[in-house]
């Protein structure tokens, strides 16, 4: 497996999933790919060394390389918009500020993220998107 293949993998789950942590992470960006890359051919090599399948083998690297990274807020507020703020979403993604505001709006709703289960293990909550739309009624009202 590539060192380059699992970098560019990464890259685009970041892109399209945690755009958040990739303007947190800044110039350290590079590293921490690098680092989860890493872990991840890790895993792939101790697995094919063992004879695990093939397919197994593969699940489980990506498995470790996205580790953490399953949930996503970003992706969460994302459809949110989406489905409730059509209008601000259609409005936001025309003029290709869409992600800059998405990724605004995930501190002021910290505080409601932090009550519910948001590990990889994260299941639906109907509690938590009624929570994040109020808060976002309220942001967006003001």
């Amino acid at each position: 497996m590539e060192n380059s293949f699992l970098k560019d993998k990464l890259n685009v789950f970041l892109l399209e999933n945690h755009p958040d942590l990739m303007m947190e992470f800044g110039d350290q960006l590079d590293q921490y790919i690098s680092d989860r890359v890493e872990t991840a051919l890790q895993v792939y090599k101790s697995q094919t060394q063992a004879g695990i399948h093939q397919d197994v083998v593969l699940e489980n690297t990506y498995i470790a390389l996205k580790e953490g990274l399953i949930f996503s807020k970003f992706n969460i507020l994302e459809s949110i918009l989406e489905e409730y703020y059509y209008q601000i979403y259609e409005e936001r993604l025309k003029d290709k500020s869409l992600v800059s505001y998405i990724i605004s709006l995930i501190e002021p709703c910290e505080s409601i993220f932090s009550k519910y289960n948001t590990s990889d293990n994260y299941t639906y909550s109907d509690l938590l998107i009624t929570e994040l739309i109020g808060n976002l009624e309220e942001i967006i009202n003001h």
